[in-house]
C-alpha cells in the first residue's frame, strides 16, 4: 500500500494532463500512486495518459460524464493509502510538493488536512501567487 494516493479526476484534459502527470512523476518523494478517474472524456485524454508506462498510475474510466463530485467520490472509494492528495488535470506540482506535505503531516499528527499556496499562471505565462489562509480561524472563516 502506498503512503499517498494522488486523486486526479480528468475530463477532456488532453491538452494539460501530460504536464500534470510529468510534474507528479518527477517528485522527489517516491512512495505514492496516482489514481486517475476519467469522467467520460471524449477528446484524447486517455490516449495522452496511455503514453505513460509508470506502474504508479492507475486509471479508472466512466463511460459517460458524471461530474466532478461523483468522480472524486469514486476515487476516494478506491483509495487505500494513508494520505490523499487532490490534483486537477491542469495543475503542475513543484518537485518538492509531495515530500514537503507528507513531512508536514507526519510531524503534525494533530492536523488532518494541509494545503499549499500556488501560482496562478495566466495565458501569457504570468505568475501570480495565491496565498491561502494558514491559521485555523482564518481557514474556518473562509469556509463560510
Amino acid at each position: 500500500m502506498p503512503n499517498l494516493s494522488v486523486l486526479l479526476p480528468v475530463y477532456n484534459a488532453q491538452k494539460t494532463v501530460s504536464r500534470s502527470l510529468r510534474s507528479l512523476l518527477n517528485q522527489n518523494y517516491p512512495d505514492f500512486e496516482i489514481c486517475i478517474i476519467d469522467d467520460g472524456s471524449t477528446d484524447g485524454t486517455l490516449e495522452a495518459i496511455s503514453r505513460f508506462s509508470d506502474p504508479r498510475i492507475k486509471v479508472h474510466t466512466f463511460d459517460e460524464n458524471r461530474g466532478l463530485v461523483k468522480a472524486l467520490n469514486a476515487g476516494i472509494d478506491m483509495i487505500d493509502a494513508k494520505y490523499i492528495m487532490r490534483l486537477d488535470a491542469d495543475d503542475v506540482c513543484h518537485e518538492n510538493r509531495v515530500g514537503r506535505q507528507i513531512e508536514f503531516m507526519e510531524m503534525n499528527k494533530n492536523i488532518s488536512v494541509s494545503g499549499a499556496w500556488c501560482y496562478i499562471i495566466d495565458r501569457n505565462q504570468q505568475k501570480n501567487i495565491q496565498k491561502l489562509p494558514t491559521q485555523d480561524g482564518d481557514i474556518k472563516a473562509r469556509m463560510l
